[in-house]
């Protein structure tokens, strides 16, 4: 599978470990934590809440960048259009902050800088919710996904604790689909809180 590059990126990023049998792997984990979303009593069995959203957002910049590009999420929630479903109140203020702020003529780059500096007041797990897809395409890059999680929580979760669960999340992903033996529960913890310090 090669993941098509937007039009100024030279050479797509090809990963061929999924001909060889992790593709399953990688729809079980988007599928798997789509459904776990739309699980939830807090706002009805069947419907979806930010997490998924945000989830599909960052999945969308991988694919067409080639990589997590974090002034495209600022972009993709910019733009953003459907209705903020399940959103936390906090959530709905920070787009609603990148929405104006790019009414204002600010670039994203801009607002990036400034959401950099934010402190939410929480930690908040929305971050880790939705770095799956980062988890996903940076398997094999353990430098990149360590910036990718970060710089995604950063967007909208600046707080030290919220970063922590998602390199959490997208590093114990990656040590998942790099393992070819059994799971051994205390290696992986060991590893994970390793990886997190």
């Amino acid at each position: 599978i090669t993941i098509s590059p937007n039009k100024s990126m030279e050479k797509p990023r090809k990963h061929a470990n999924i001909e060889n049998g992790l593709e399953d792997r990688f729809i079980g984990c988007l599928l798997g934590s789509f459904m776990g979303d739309s699980l939830s009593p807090e706002i009805g069995v069947g419907y979806y809440t930010d997490d998924t959203q945000q989830t599909k957002l960052i999945a969308e910049v991988i694919l067409e960048n080639n990589g997590f590009n974090p002034e495209k999420f600022v972009e993709k929630i910019a733009n953003f259009k459907e209705a903020y479903l399940g959103w936390c109140k906090d959530s709905i203020i920070i787009a609603d902050f990148i929405k104006k702020e790019k009414e204002r003529g600010k670039s994203s780059k801009e607002i990036l800088k400034k959401l950099k500096t934010f402190d939410f007041g929480v930690a908040g797990n929305g971050s880790a919710m939705r770095v799956s897809p980062i988890g996903l395409f940076y398997f094999d890059d353990i430098d990149k996904l360590k910036e990718a999680a970060i710089d995604s929580s950063s967007v909208t979760h600046n707080d030290s604790r919220a970063k922590a669960g998602s390199l959490a999340i997208s590093y114990a992903i990656s040590f998942l689909l790099r393992s070819e033996n059994k799971l051994n529960i205390h290696e992986f913890i060991d590893e994970i809180s390793e990886f997190v310090r």
